[in-house]
């Protein structure tokens, strides 16, 4: 590249910069569906997970966040939403181990249909 342009050299090191970037990521979240696809077909480890989840005291924590919405600690819609996302989180998980759901089940919105995609591709997906 000798001779080009400083300015079409830094564009071109910016492109290729980028695209690295993008493989890594894409490269991390291939490992990341491979191990959750591993564990999500382990029904011993379903198991586990739903006894881990099962000893969680929710009462407990939901007790904790208002206890800290009152001492001011944290602001009350953010300790409300926490509790909200807590329960609905729960409830879903509780649905999703239970159900035997497949990767893309496990990802809301577009990140399920990444999964659904490239499982099919690389055998990833559920």
């Amino acid at each position: 590249m000798q001779g080009c342009p400083e300015e079409m050299m830094h564009i071109k090191v910016s492109a290729v910069s980028a695209f690295a970037q993008t493989l890594r990521r894409y490269t991390s979240l291939n490992h990341l569906a491979q191990a959750a696809r591993a564990v999500l077909q382990n029904s011993a480890q379903i198991n586990q997970m739903l006894v881990d989840l099962n000893r969680v005291d929710f009462h407990n924590v939901q007790e904790q966040v208002l206890l800290l919405i009152g001492l001011g600690r944290i602001p009350k819609d953010d300790g409300l939403e926490c509790i909200h996302f807590l329960l609905v989180k729960r409830r879903k998980s509780d649905n999703l181990l239970c159900s035997g759901a497949s990767l893309g089940e496990w990802c809301p919105g577009g990140r399920g249909e990444y999964f659904n995609t490239c499982g099919e591709a690389y055998k990833l997906g559920g």
